[in-house]
């Protein structure tokens, strides 16, 4: 089975590289919402309903995806951020009581720092370009919520995957990352006009999608054992 799943996934690879390259972007958009819903249908099929969280999680990706194909509404802009919110949110609940938090390193407030400047980069540009001022507040509040809660959900999934290191925290840990550079590239080909990004967007998007599946169908809760207990200095 899993076999057949990297051999899907790289089809799936295929056909986005080659819409990519040889169709507008509306098109390239719905491209990326057949491909989530194609993996959504696959967990249906083998996974049933045995892990919601997963489907529910997929379904606000999905959600999220259908509202960026409209991405030059204002509306629809503030829908897509607002329900990969939701969803990244139901992430971090999911393995929330599994973290045990420590005192961060330089190299995490470097990287949070880093995170929020895009934002706020990506807020002045909307702000720019927007008329409608009460729009733009809005905007800029939801873009700054948008980078705390995405280098949250790594810091946790990080913590999660150090403290278990199984097949499950790894999976979580890889989609997790995923969502994090497939936003982040993303964010370099709109904003920036830095066409050649989508490819690493939907690159690291169909990657997170595989991983999402491994984590649904080969990984159980039973696996997550303690690997070792620590006290972390505050």
């Amino acid at each position: 089975m899993s076999k057949k799943i990297i051999i899907f996934t790289l089809l799936i690879l295929v056909a986005n590289i080659y819409i990519l390259s040889n169709h507008s972007l509306s098109i390239v958009r719905m491209a990326r919402v057949v491909t989530a819903i194609l993996y959504f249908l696959i967990l249906l099929r083998f996974n049933k309903f045995k892990d919601r969280f997963v489907l529910i999680f997929l379904l606000t990706l999905i959600i999220a995806d259908v509202f960026n194909v409209y991405y030059e509404n204002p509306i629809c802009r503030k829908l897509t951020s607002l329900f990969k919110l939701s969803g990244y949110l139901l992430l971090i609940y999911k393995i929330i009581s599994k973290v045990r938090f420590m005192k961060p390193n330089n190299l995490f407030k470097i990287l949070f720092l880093a995170i929020i400047c895009i934002n706020l980069s990506g807020a002045i540009y909307l702000i720019t370009s927007v008329s409608n001022k009460t729009n733009d507040v809005i905007e800029l509040i939801l873009l700054i919520i948008y980078g705390i809660v995405l280098i949250s959900l790594c810091s946790v999934a990080a913590n999660y995957n150090f403290r278990y290191n199984t097949r499950r925290s790894t999976y979580f840990l890889y989609f997790s990352f995923g969502l994090l550079f497939t936003d982040l590239f993303a964010f370099l080909g709109y904003f920036l006009s830095y066409e050649y990004f989508f490819y690493g967007t939907r690159l690291f998007y169909i990657g997170t999608l595989f991983f999402i599946v491994l984590y649904a169908l080969y990984t159980k809760e039973e696996e997550d054992v303690l690997l070792v207990e620590q006290t972390y200095s505050g």
